[in-house]
C-alpha cells in the first residue's frame, strides 16, 4: 500500500508563499552593508576635499593672479610702445626748451656786439667828421678799448691806438694808449713789437716819471 501523502494541496485561489532561502538573505544584508560603507567613504572623501580647500583658499587666489600677469605681459608690449611715445615727445618738448634758454643767452650775446659795434661806428664817424675836436683822440682811445675788451678784436684795437699816437701825439692821455698798445702785442705775444712800445715811452716821458719806470722794468734795464 501507499502511504498517504502529508503534503497540503494548496488552496483554489491562494498561492503558496516560500520564504527565501537563508543564503539570499545573507547576501541581501551584505549588499547593504556594502552600500552603506560606500556612501560613507564618499562622504567623508567629500568632507576631506572641503576641508582642503577650506585649509588651502589661498592657491586659487595665487593662480588667479598669476594669469592676471601673463594676460599683463601679453599686453604691455602695445602698452609699453605707447609709454615710450609718449616719453619721446616729452624729451622732444624738453629739448625744445632747452634749445630756447641756450639760444636766448646766446641772442642777447649778439645783440650786445651789435651794439658795441655800432657805438664804435659812432664814435670813428665823430672822429671823420670832427678830426680836430677835443673828443677825437677820446673817441679813438674807447674805439681801440672796446675793440680788445668787448669784441676781443686785438689787431682792430691795435690800428686804433696806433692811429691815435699818430694823429694826437700831444693828447693829454696818451699815456694810456702806449700802454693799452704793449698790452695788446703782449696778448698776440708779440715781444718785438711790445719791446719797441716800450723803447717809444722812454722817448717820450721823463725820466721820473712812472711810465718811463714802467717802461724801464718792463725791458729789464738797470
Amino acid at each position: 500500500m501507499r502511504r498517504a501523502s502529508h503534503k497540503t494541496k494548496p488552496e483554489k485561489g491562494k498561492t503558496l508563499r516560500h520564504a527565501p532561502p537563508a543564503t539570499a538573505r545573507r547576501s541581501g544584508t551584505g549588499a547593504f552593508r556594502s552600500v552603506s560603507q560606500r556612501t560613507h567613504k564618499d562622504k567623508q572623501i567629500m568632507e576631506d576635499k572641503v576641508t582642503f580647500l577650506r585649509e588651502n583658499w589661498h592657491w586659487p587666489v595665487l593662480v588667479l593672479v598669476f594669469l592676471g600677469l601673463g594676460l599683463y605681459g601679453l599686453l604691455k608690449p602695445e602698452g609699453g610702445a605707447e609709454d615710450e611715445t609718449l616719453q619721446q615727445q616729452q624729451n622732444r618738448l624738453l629739448a625744445a626748451k632747452l634749445a630756447r634758454v641756450h639760444a636766448a643767452p646766446k641772442s642777447q650775446t649778439i645783440s650786445k656786439e651789435q651794439k658795441t659795434v655800432e657805438t664804435i661806428e659812432s664814435h670813428l664817424s665823430k672822429v671823420e667828421e670832427e678830426p680836430t675836436g677835443e673828443d677825437a683822440p677820446v673817441l679813438l682811445c674807447a674805439a681801440g678799448n672796446l675793440y680788445r675788451l668787448k669784441l676781443r678784436n686785438i689787431p682792430e684795437a691795435i690800428r686804433q691806438y696806433e692811429r691815435c699816437l699818430m694823429e694826437y701825439p700831444d693828447w693829454e692821455g696818451i699815456n694810456r694808449v702806449y700802454c693799452n698798445l704793449a698790452a695788446c702785442y703782449e696778448q698776440l705775444g708779440d715781444l718785438q713789437n711790445e719791446q719797441w712800445v716800450y723803447k717809444e715811452i722812454l722817448k717820450k716821458f721823463p725820466e721820473d716819471s712812472q711810465e718811463y719806470q714802467f717802461a724801464k722794468a718792463q725791458l729789464g734795464l738797470p
